[in-house]
């Protein structure tokens, strides 16, 4: 941390490559060093404006880092290696779209997210991505409902929203043919329907699953 109390790029490198190599070996996947000064000011962000509405919860940026911005690294793995299109639906905070797009600055995020509060916030975070030199953040305020049928992505995700098989069902009619559905959430030992593949993995002592469903 810098003695100024915003969160340092190093600081933070240090910590998500630490949680990295902590992850099953198939979840492991190398982090652009380059994408560090971003999520710093995403998390410095966040914990602004979590003082004033109701973010995440996390008041510190280790409890933020440890327990939200960690969920997001085994996805790494199961993105596509060319540039996509995606989508996070629910993202609340932009957990996990903001993070994964600050880490694959070659793709284009939608985040999806029907509080108003949580839109403005996501606006803010767009504006500062758009400041660093990544503009591939699309906000929308709206419910999964409400999307048109010629909204499908490449990739499709949602942390922690509906349970496994609730979301499988949802969210398959985003995806276009060829493109993957994923899921994070808590792992409460349920089989999800559809086929899906079920990666487990441990974020800040939680048992945590990562659902793919390839389509």
């Amino acid at each position: 941390m810098s003695a100024m109390g915003t969160t340092s790029a190093d600081w933070l490198d240090e910590r998500l490559r630490a949680a990295v190599l902590g992850l099953p070996g198939e979840l492991q996947s190398e982090l652009p060093r380059a994408s560090l000064a971003i999520l710093a000011t995403y998390v410095d962000r966040m914990l602004e404006w979590g003082a004033r509405i109701n973010l995440t919860g996390a008041r510190d940026p280790e409890t933020l880092v440890d327990q939200h911005l960690v969920d997001a690294l085994p996805v790494l793995s199961q993105l596509p290696v060319e540039p996509f299109d995606a989508i996070d639906v629910g993202s609340g905070a932009g957990l996990p779209g903001a993070v994964l797009a600050a880490l694959r600055p070659d793709s284009r995020w939608t985040l999806l997210e029907p509080n108003q509060k949580k839109t403005a916030f996501l606006s803010q975070v767009r504006r500062d991505f758009a400041a660093a030199g990544n503009g591939a953040l699309t906000i929308r305020r709206g419910r999964i409902e409400e999307l048109e049928p010629r909204d499908v992505f490449d990739v499709v995700i949602s942390r922690a929203v509906w349970d496994a098989g609730e979301w499988l069902q949802r969210g398959r009619g985003l995806v276009r043919t060829g493109g993957v559905l994923l899921g994070l959430r808590s792992d409460d030992g349920e089989s999800p329907t559809e086929g899906a593949r079920v990666f487990r993995y441990c974020c800040a002592g939680r048992q945590r699953v990562l659902l793919r469903l390839d389509l």
